[in-house]
């Protein structure tokens, strides 16, 4: 076969190639690989308030109000809610983050809305008698796969039960 078959050959499927993804790339019907979409959620403390606390003899009931949204493309079903305290008042064993509990659940949530409830945190002796920090985190045990891991936990606020 001489060489100049060969070439328009070769540039003819060339050409037939570039008229294909031409096409293809223009045709909203036809669906990309490149795009990979997944749904997934992503919880986000927007608010977070204290309300109450209410002493006992070795412990403190806190009552906080929190708002979770979340800003994901899918529904979470059930999902929990972890508080930690830290004291202000350091001590070698109370300048940390500390669980405080219990853990409570959190009502299921769909894409783009928010739920507000309040939850009590029961405080040990330690934080609940000193000027203290509280924060909490949404999906507390990770179960929820999201877009942001990283955006579950509140801001710090701070109560002063004297």
């Amino acid at each position: 076969m001489p060489k100049s078959c060969k070439m328009k050959k070769y540039l003819l499927l060339i050409i037939c190639g570039v008229i294909f993804m031409s096409a293809y790339s223009q045709n909203p019907q036809l669906p990309n690989p490149r795009i990979n979409t997944v749904a997934k959620a992503d919880l986000v403390i927007t608010a977070f308030s204290f309300v109450s606390i209410t002493p006992e003899t070795n412990f403190s009931w806190v009552r906080i109000s929190v708002t979770i949204k979340n800003a994901g493309n899918l529904r979470v079903g059930n999902t929990t809610l972890k508080g930690e305290g830290k004291s202000l008042v350091a001590t070698p064993t109370t300048n940390r983050w500390v669980s405080v509990g219990p853990i409570q659940t959190v009502d299921p949530v769909n894409p783009g809305q928010s739920v507000t409830s309040e939850y009590l945190f029961k405080v040990n002796r330690e934080l609940a008698y000193k000027r203290f920090a509280i924060r909490v985190s949404a999906d507390a045990g990770s179960i929820v796969q999201e877009t942001n891991e990283r955006n579950n936990t509140s801001a710090e606020v701070i109560i002063n039960p004297l």
